[in-house]
């Protein structure tokens, strides 16, 4: 969801480049975890959180000093992509990022297009980077309900209407 960026006041207090989705049902549930850069994650509880601007300030239970939130500088506060489809994890209106990359993509009528090959986060709505199967052509897919009608992780496919222009050269 974001990297630790500094430690605010002295209580222990981080501040959090967001660069994801932010669930707050999430930051509240028992999958949160931070990494450290080239480290294992661990599991932790955010006690408190709040919006500042485009950072959010959290704290993390453990955390009670400025000292220890300086030590947390750099690492990533987040979830693990393993616990996306674990009962119980709360799962916000929007889909991450995350499930959309390398599922296959079809059109309505069965066509297979290509796969995921990354997910553009853009102000207006996120875009799908596809590579086609048969000459490696890029094409761009906004995730908006006109163009994505279906996503089934289980199935690993993402379901386009392809509407004129979308896959024209």
């Amino acid at each position: 969801m974001g990297e630790v960026v500094n430690a605010v006041g002295l209580r222990g207090e981080l501040k959090l480049l967001v660069t994801g989705n932010i669930d707050e049902d999430v930051l509240q549930s028992e999958f949160l975890r931070m990494r450290p850069p080239g480290g294992p994650d661990r599991r932790v509880q955010c006690t408190q959180h709040r919006w500042k601007g485009r950072t959010l300030i959290v704290r993390i239970h453990g955390v009670e000093d400025r000292d220890r939130a300086e030590e947390l500088k750099g690492q990533l506060l987040g979830f693990g992509s393993e616990d996306y489809d674990q009962p119980g994890f709360p799962k916000g209106d929007e889909l991450p990022a995350f499930v959309y990359h390398d599922l296959e993509v079809v059109t309505t009528e069965g066509e297979r297009i290509g796969r995921v090959d990354d997910v553009w986060m853009l102000p207006a709505n996120r875009v799908l980077r596809v590579l086609t199967f048969d000459d490696e052509r890029e094409i761009l897919v906004p995730v908006i309900d006109d163009f994505v009608r279906e996503v089934d992780r289980s199935a690993g496919r993402v379901v386009i209407e392809p509407v004129p222009g979308l896959l024209d050269d």
